[in-house]
């Protein structure tokens, strides 16, 4: 199936770190001066005026926190839902100054209005866009028949299960561990893959290793960090 197929996981890799990469860069750059970004953003005439500081105090920490939530691959699938609303919401911006003929550099990675123009941002935005499209496609498009529908359904005996249960409910133990044990016990109570991956908020790649990682050692293998 295309997600388990490892150049599609390459890819998966390589767009978390450019797209997570350029929103990283993008908040930090404006982050420290919120007064000199709120210029930007009224020059853009889009936002009414008593929103406009708020909005450019808030927006560079949604970006940084974005950007390091995919680059790390953690909650990929609201980070990349997020990025793509924000890549929207920036579209819907720059086409407007666009068709108003405005005379604007975008701003995008500069506090002085500095960032390119407003045609150049369109078109990097639109490739950022697809590549949080694609960010979204493990968990979106099962209906497509591309991915598999179901997960592996690994029989577990009793003590594995409550081992499994106990580990699922220990706060105190590594991340990759309590949700690894929480997805082996969905799997094994019939849940599909993508369902899981919703439902824990992980990557599928994370779920595809961890099966794999129990079906070699149990659940000494969850104990291997993804």
């Amino acid at each position: 199936m295309l997600r388990r197929h490892p150049a599609f996981r390459v890819l998966v890799v390589v767009l978390r770190l450019i797209v997570g990469g350029v929103l990283l860069w993008a908040g930090l750059a404006k982050i420290s001066e919120p007064t000199l970004f709120a210029q930007t953003v009224r020059a853009y005439e889009i936002l009414p005026i008593p929103f406009i500081h708020p909005f450019a105090v808030f927006m560079p920490w949604v970006e940084v926190i974005t950007g390091l939530f995919l680059i790390a691959g953690v909650w990929q699938h609201s980070a990349a839902l997020i990025t793509l609303l924000l890549l929207l919401s920036f579209l819907v911006a720059i086409g407007v100054n666009l068709y108003r003929g405005a005379d604007l550099s975008c701003g995008c990675f500069g506090l002085d209005g500095a960032g390119g123009s407003l045609s150049s941002a369109l078109v990097k935005d639109v490739f950022l866009i697809l590549g949080a499209l694609i960010l979204l496609y493990p968990f979106s498009f099962t209906s497509w028949g591309l991915l598999e529908t179901r997960s592996d359904t690994p029989e577990l005996t009793e003590s594995e299960r409550a081992e499994l249960e106990s580990l699922s409910l220990e706060m105190g133990l590594p991340y990759f561990l309590v949700m690894g044990a929480r997805a082996i016990l969905m799997a094994s109570e019939g849940w599909a893959a993508h369902e899981i991956s919703r439902k824990l908020d992980v990557s599928p790649q994370f779920i595809s290793g961890w099966q794999s990682r129990f079906a070699e050692r149990r659940v000494a293998g969850l104990e291997i960090p993804p």
